[in-house]
C-alpha cells in the first residue's frame, strides 16, 4: 500500500512529470556566443591590467637622464588639432618641451606616411615643433616611414647620417615597450621619454588608453604570427585607407 500510495502521489504532482523546457539550437548558440564574450573580455581586461605596470617597469629602467643627440618622435594619428590627434599634439609638445630644457640636441619626426595628401605625419609634427620655438637647423623628418618597424629602419638611417649616439624614444607610454624591442642595438643608447605615465589613466581618457593597449596587442600578435610580407601588405592595406592599426 505504501508503494501504491507514493505512486498515487507523484501522479497527483503535475510537475513530477512535466517535461524539461527545451532550448533551441539559436538560443543556445547565443547562450555559448556570450560566455565566450565574457571569457575574452576578462581575459582583455586581466591582460591590459598586467600591461600596464610592465610598461612603467620598461619605462622606468630607460628612463632619459642627462642630454642625447635627439628625439626621435613617432607619429601616433591625425586629427584636428594642427593636423593632429590629442594625444599625438601632447607628444609633440613633450618633444618641444624637452629641446628647450636642453635635453635633447635634435628632434626627428617619424612616420605618418600613409596620411591621405602630400604632407605626412612626421611633416605636421615637424611644423608642430616649429610652431613651438624649436628651429628648423634642430629639426629633422623621415622620408615617409609608417609603421613602428620602417620608423625605426629610417631613425637608424638618420642616426647614421649625423652620426649620433644616443637617442630619447618619444611615443605613447604604451607604444614604448615595443618601440624598445625594436630599438635594441648596442651601437646605439636609448632612453624613453613618454608625456605621461603608463599608469596615470583618468576615468575620461579610460576607453582611449584600452584602445591604445589593445593596439600595442595586436601589433604584437601580427609581427608574432604573421609572415613580414603578410604583415606589410595587411598594414599598408589600412594605411591606404586611414586607418590607425599596427
Amino acid at each position: 500500500m505504501e508503494t501504491l500510495d507514493s505512486a498515487s502521489q507523484i501522479d497527483r504532482n503535475p510537475v513530477a512529470h512535466a517535461p524539461k523546457p527545451c532550448i533551441s539550437k539559436p538560443a543556445a548558440i547565443v547562450r555559448k556566443a556570450l560566455r565566450a564574450a565574457i571569457l575574452i573580455v576578462a581575459v582583455d581586461i586581466a591582460l591590459t591590467a598586467l600591461y600596464l605596470p610592465f610598461s612603467a617597469y620598461l619605462i622606468s629602467a630607460h628612463k632619459l637622464s642627462g642630454t642625447v643627440d635627439a628625439a626621435l618622435i613617432f607619429f601616433g594619428e591625425s586629427g584636428p588639432y594642427e593636423g593632429l590627434s590629442a594625444d599625438t599634439l601632447r607628444v609633440v609638445e613633450h618633444a618641444a618641451q624637452l629641446y628647450h630644457q636642453k635635453k635633447v640636441r635634435h628632434a626627428a619626426c617619424l612616420g605618418g606616411g600613409k596620411l591621405p595628401g602630400p604632407v605626412s605625419g612626421a611633416q605636421l609634427m615637424c611644423r608642430a615643433l616649429a610652431a613651438r620655438s624649436v628651429p628648423a637647423e634642430a629639426l629633422k623628418v623621415d622620408k615617409g616611414s609608417w609603421d613602428t618597424i620602417t620608423n625605426m629602419n629610417e631613425a637608424r638611417q638618420l642616426m647614421n647620417v649625423h652620426g649620433w649616439t644616443s637617442a630619447a624614444l618619444v611615443s605613447s607610454p604604451y607604444h614604448l615597450p615595443r618601440i624598445l624591442y625594436l630599438a635594441n642595438n648596442p651601437k646605439w643608447a636609448f632612453s624613453t621619454a613618454p608625456p605621461h605615465s603608463p599608469l596615470s589613466i583618468k576615468l575620461s581618457t579610460l576607453l582611449r588608453r584600452w584602445r591604445e593597449v589593445n593596439h600595442e596587442f595586436a601589433a604584437w600578435g601580427a609581427m608574432a604570427l604573421l609572415p613580414r610580407g603578410w604583415y606589410e601588405a595587411a598594414i599598408a592595406w589600412y594605411r591606404d585607407r586611414g586607418l590607425n592599426i599596427i
